[in-house]
Order: structure tokens, then C-alpha cells, then sequence
């Protein structure tokens, strides 16, 4: 079994166990390395309980294409199935993705 942030989330008292179906959707988190825009970012969906992948552009030249194709020029970028991508540290709109989902 593959353990997601939700699942630890869960272990840790974090969030509840009937939110951990709920939370398990397709996000996707650009960041780079030495960003406290993206840690902050990462920090809050983890308190939300959204779980997440991480692309690190630094380490991803695919990642760097893909945001760059998209016409991104900065990190992080939060890409979901449930609404617009968030670009920077955006408290508000992770609070809105987190309803959405």
C-alpha cells in the first residue's frame, strides 16, 4: 500500500477518517527547492488534508516544460481536477480547492 499525506494526516489526528476518502483526488504541486512560497503552500494543503504530488522543477526538466508550455514563469503552481490551477501562495484559493473537493 502506497501512504498518501492524507493517510498520515489521518494516523496523526490531523483530520478525520470519513475526510480521507473525500481528499483523494488528483493534485499536483510544481515547486523548486529553497521556496518558502511552495513550503507554505505544501504546509497547508498537508492541513487540509488534501493529499498531493510533487513535481520539483529543478529536479524535473519534463516539470519545467510542462509550466513553462502553460506559460508559467514561477512557483509553486497547484494544479487540480476541481478547479483552476493556484499560482504562488495563495491561502484563500487553497481554502476554496479544499471545499471543492
Amino acid at each position: 500500500m502506497v501512504y498518501t499525506q492524507c493517510h498520515i494526516n489521518k494516523a496523526l489526528g490531523f483530520i478525520e477518517e470519513e475526510s480521507l476518502g473525500e481528499n483523494m483526488q488528483n493534485v499536483t504541486v510544481y515547486t523548486k527547492n529553497n521556496c518558502i512560497q511552495c513550503l507554505m503552500t505544501k504546509k497547508t494543503l498537508t492541513q487540509y488534508g488534501i493529499s498531493y504530488s510533487e513535481k520539483n522543477v529543478e529536479n524535473d526538466a519534463e516539470a519545467l516544460a510542462f509550466l513553462k508550455d502553460k506559460g508559467y514563469q514561477s512557483v509553486p503552481v497547484v494544479f487540480s481536477e476541481d478547479m483552476e490551477p493556484v499560482r504562488g501562495f495563495r491561502p484563500d484559493l487553497l481554502a476554496k480547492l479544499s471545499k471543492a473537493i
